[in-house]
């Protein structure tokens, strides 16, 4: 069973590795794949290929995928595809100051010690060279 996030676009990268010439159709109940910018019911793929179809699935839920060639049907080529509610990943929260906000006084006074142009300016007497 695969599962898959509602309204969560999913990508399907079919490849197909036989050397029979039957072409496979792949089949989703209650989904539409789009296929080269073709809305299709089902992904058709031929011997030696690959292809990418993109779906958004639908309504939550258990759906069946399988090939539509009889004797691949009989033979239990399918699964079972359930669209699941996945919660939103959360948001960054980025901190926005207003003049409500307490500014952090420490930081405030660190910056001005930082910055004293007094001690800078004797800082500065100490290196000359005489």
């Amino acid at each position: 069973e695969l599962k898959v996030c509602q309204k969560k676009i999913v990508h399907w990268h079919v490849i197909s590795i036989g050397t029979m010439p039957e072409v496979h159709s792949i089949f989703l109940q209650g989904h539409t794949f789009l296929v080269i910018n073709h809305r299709q019911t089902s992904i058709e793929i031929s011997p030696a290929t690959f292809l990418t179809a993109l779906m958004m699935p639908g309504p939550i839920g258990q759906y069946l995928m399988s090939c539509q060639i009889p004797s691949h049907q009989q033979e239990g080529m399918k699964a079972y595809i359930s669209v699941i509610d996945c919660p939103k990943k959360p948001e960054k929260e980025m901190r926005h100051l207003t003049d409500s906000d307490p500014y952090d006084e420490q930081e405030e006074e660190e910056e001005e010690e930082a910055y004293d142009f007094e001690n800078f300016n004797t800082i500065i007497q100490i290196g000359r060279a005489h």
